[in-house]
């Protein structure tokens, strides 16, 4: 395996800062162009955008003490709260012990623990109905 980096040039992720480093809180999973909205870590019940293919995160709302977008190491800093991006960049190296192939490795071993999920067929509008109707019967 040769040298990994990411789109933005940074031998990590965003993806294994987000899940593996910070444990982020996912309101709503990645969509068609990477967007995933994720739980503010300073203000409850706000949520922001991170883009899992271009490395970037933004937010929206710029509440207070917010820095309000950046990219992997700003992520990192929000989360963390080390003092600033020269010892994100440390920390995260220190994580992947020095070498950022373990970051892909990490990534690797998360995807293949990610079945892939069956969509359930759907019953039929009688069946349905009939499963309603014996419910309400017990409630009644």
């Amino acid at each position: 395996m040769g040298d990994f980096f990411t789109p933005c040039g940074m031998p990590y992720t965003m993806e294994y800062v987000m899940y593996d480093l910070c444990g982020v809180q996912i309101k709503k999973a990645a969509n068609q162009k990477g967007e995933v909205e994720v739980l503010c870590p300073l203000v409850k019940g706000k949520s922001f955008e991170v883009n899992i293919r271009t490395d970037q995160w933004n937010c929206f709302k710029k509440c207070a003490g917010c820095p309000g977008g950046g990219g992997i190491l700003d992520l990192y800093v929000l989360f963390s709260g080390v003092a600033d991006r020269r010892q994100a960049h440390r920390e995260i190296m220190d994580s992947l012990n020095g070498n950022a192939e373990n970051a892909q490795k990490a990534m690797e071993r998360r995807e293949q623990h990610l079945a892939p999920v069956k969509q359930a067929q759907r019953l039929s509008a009688i069946l349905i109905d009939k499963t309603y109707r014996a419910l309400l019967d017990m409630l009644t």
